[in-house]
């Protein structure tokens, strides 16, 4: 049994001229004073001033560690890589005119072991050789959507402390090849950000509860979302308000009775954004077919399963239930940047490959309909981030709506792909001309992405066709 580590987090004023007010939210106190920091944790401060903050630096024993330039100012801390002992936590927000903090101590006790389980169903082949998308750290929940910048973005509920209990409420990472990941920080917490209503203390199971469950991040019509919910306050929606993945988030008003949600956009009705509150699962789209993926304990294997139905309308009825994903419990699926299907999976039951750490699986669809794990677990290549300074690479398309044809300008040396909503690759042609035009008469009305590369350059345009 190892020694506990107490962790003192001390916030010092160090300048009487400065501005800046700097606000600890995570790690926090707890009502009945057993939030436990060990493993992995966000170290967050919100950092207001009447002139731009420059940077926020944090320092573990007067050691700086990491220094974050925009919002959210976060560190991901994880106690595993420190030894037993007594550490101290610093934060300092910069700006023109100085630095300055504020104060706040917290306790906390040490590390945790990651679980380990018998991988029986990667033994039995049913599960690909896979890696951790975030080594050292636990999630669960693990959600991913690619973003407007074409790189993916990941939240999930880290759950080395307390996670059913306390915690501190959504980290986001960010990727360009679904291998590498980079931490964001903590985009929704329930000290900065969450109401009145939804900060106070409840008893669950009679243990003092704060906590979310079930984070998904969603990007439709030009921003993102993100949901979350607990037994108690129910389900809840956030809006980034800037556009931004890291938001900041705004609440959106939804019916607070359900703890899982979908947030899904369907191409009909004037493109009209569907939030499906739905209590058993998470509610997607493939090749022009409706899916819904629920949980379900496998009763003669104990998996704990990503369970899918099958229906040809929105709204049902979902039929031919399969074992889509084993192990893959509460899955979200999600498209590449080449129209290839995935799925997430955290480990929720001893035959998976891990417990409660974030992975994904490469899906196909049979002929029948029905999805499984692919014989292709190839990553899609990396995107690439467009250069603002690079003009060879500026293509213009026109027009926006489209009815027939659109026009892309500055078209040599491209590629040029015409993407679904869903993120299937419909049309991809060779630019071989300053000016190329796309044939869009036969599409169907809806939303679509005009992805153009060139000098090795993404770029980006959301097209609507309407006849």
């Amino acid at each position: 049994m190892r020694n506990v580590i107490i962790v003192i987090l001390t916030l010092c004023s160090l300048s009487v001229q400065a501005i800046p007010t700097l606000k600890l939210i995570s790690p926090y106190s707890t009502p009945d004073s057993s939030w436990v920091v060990r493993g992995a944790i966000s170290f967050s401060v919100s950092a207001t001033s009447t002139l731009p903050i420059s940077k926020v630096e944090f320092y573990v024993d007067n050691a700086l560690i990491s220094t974050d330039l925009s919002y959210p100012y976060s560190y991901l801390w994880n106690t595993r890589n420190y030894s037993v002992g007594v550490h101290t936590l610093k934060a300092i927000a910069f700006d023109s005119q100085g630095s300055a903090t504020v104060s706040q101590a917290i306790s906390v006790n040490p590390t945790v072991v990651l679980k380990t389980t018998t991988k029986a169903a990667f033994t039995a082949g049913l599960i690909p050789t896979m890696t951790t998308l975030i080594p050292n750290v636990s999630l669960r929940d693990v959600s991913i959507c690619m973003g407007a910048d074409q790189a993916y973005y990941l939240v999930g509920t880290m759950s080395d402390n307390s996670v059913y209990y306390h915690n501190e409420g959504v980290n986001l990472w960010r990727s360009l090849d679904l291998m590498n990941w980079t931490y964001i920080g903590l985009i929704w917490s329930f000290e900065n950000d969450a109401t009145t209503a939804d900060k106070v203390w409840n008893t669950f199971y009679n243990q003092q509860f704060r906590a979310i469950w079930n984070t998904k991040i969603h990007y439709l019509e030009g921003t993102y979302y993100v949901s979350f919910g607990n037994p108690i306050m129910g389900s809840r929606l956030v809006k980034s308000s800037t556009g931004k993945p890291e938001g900041p988030y705004a609440y959106q008003s939804l019916a607070p009775d359900l703890t899982k949600t979908t947030l899904f956009l369907d191409p009909i009705n004037q493109y009209k954004s569907y939030f499906e509150l739905l209590n058993t699962g998470f509610l997607f789209k493939a090749n022009g077919t409706y899916y819904l993926s629920t949980t379900n304990l496998m009763e003669t294997t104990k998996r704990y399963s990503s369970y899918v139905g099958i229906a040809d309308s929105l709204t049902g009825v979902f039929q031919n239930w399969h074992e889509a994903l084993p192990c893959g419990g509460n899955a979200t699926y999600f498209t590449d940047i080449e129209g290839n299907l995935w799925a997430t999976l955290f480990g929720n039951d001893d035959a998976a490959p891990w417990r409660e750490r974030a992975g994904i699986v490469k899906m196909a669809i049979e002929t029948n309909g029905k999805i499984k794990v692919s014989a292709d677990q190839t990553l899609p290549p990396p995107t690439i981030i467009k250069d603002e300074k690079d003009d060879r690479s500026e293509c213009k398309v026109y027009p926006n709506p489209a009815k027939d044809i659109i026009t892309i300008e500055n078209s040599d040396k491209t590629t040029i792909s015409m993407v679904s909503i869903s993120g299937k690759i419909i049309q991809r042609v060779n630019g071989t001309n300053p000016i190329t035009k796309l044939d869009v008469s036969s599409f169907e009305t809806g939303l679509y992405f005009v992805r153009i590369e060139k000098y090795g350059v993404l770029k980006t345009e959301k097209i609507s066709v309407i006849h």
